[in-house]
């Protein structure tokens, strides 16, 4: 039984930063790749698909 990520809760002002953050060509890939993660956490994936989608 996959882990489930911890509970993210993001406040609906920040969000659209998280996502103008997952999809820069300007950011550093870690960075990109955070945003991603916490996206996906706050959305409710478990950490195995969120491995898949972020392709750790």
């Amino acid at each position: 039984m996959p882990f489930v990520a911890a509970p993210v809760i993001i406040p609906d002002a920040i969000h659209p930063i998280f996502s103008k953050f997952a999809k820069s060509r300007t950011f550093s890939a870690r960075q990109v790749q955070r945003a991603k993660i916490i996206l996906l956490a706050a959305d409710g994936l478990d950490n195995m698909q969120i491995l898949n989608q972020v392709g750790l």
